[in-house]
């Protein structure tokens, strides 16, 4: 299940790039510093956060997926352009992250008078897990080895919120249904952190052997 979960995810990010290449190819030729698409990603989160603070479920997932195109085209313009680098690796996760916490404020914000505490719990778990599956691959990293593994990424999160702000849409039970997915998000963030540690853990006992 596992396995063909992962095909199918590889493929739909493939077909994804397939769409977006044309216009990562005017990018490119245009010479758009790929920091200032990563600038503009962290921009179109923080409005998205305020979006979500204030209800507003449609923009939202509208801001979001401008965020996501931003994160997805960065890193590829700046190899198509040859400048590709650490610093901007770095500035890449860190705003990346930060957007992030941005967004799930928002959300904390708008149920924080009108939800159950558990959900309100859910939403600050879901948070915190997602930063740990980025700590994680990035401790990985700086022991010497990759950590690409997990169920539910950074993409995926991106996706389930874009999908739920279409179901928040549904008169009388969208908002429902949104909360629903939330938890079922924040469960997926939690247990690609305890997947991702595992394989760590494995990988560093064998050595630093992937």
């Amino acid at each position: 299940m596992g396995g063909g979960f992962l095909g199918f995810r590889e493929k739909m990010r493939a077909r994804f790039y397939e769409q977006v290449r044309p216009l990562e190819r005017f990018l490119v030729g245009s010479g758009v510093d790929a920091n200032i698409i990563t600038f503009l990603g962290l921009i179109f989160s923080c409005v998205c956060g305020i979006c979500f603070g204030g209800g507003h479920f449609f923009w939202a997932g509208l801001f979001l997926f401008l965020a996501g195109l931003c994160d997805a085209l960065d890193g590829s313009v700046a190899r198509g352009q040859g400048k590709d680098s650490k610093r901007g690796a770095f500035l890449d996760s860190t705003l990346d992250r930060l957007g992030e916490i941005l967004i799930f404020v928002g959300l904390i914000y708008y149920f924080g008078e009108r939800a159950e505490p558990w959900f309100l719990a859910s939403l600050i778990v879901g948070l915190g897990c997602s930063m740990m599956v980025s700590y994680v691959r990035a401790k990985a990293e700086a022991l010497g080895f990759s950590c690409k593994v997990g169920l539910f990424q950074r993409p995926e999160r991106f996706v389930m919120l874009i999908l739920g702000c279409i179901l928040s849409l549904i008169p009388k039970i969208g908002l429902y249904l949104f909360q629903g997915l939330l938890v079922i998000m924040a469960l997926l963030a939690v247990y690609t952190t305890i997947e991702r540690m595992r394989y760590v853990l494995r990988v560093l006992k064998r050595g630093g052997l992937e």
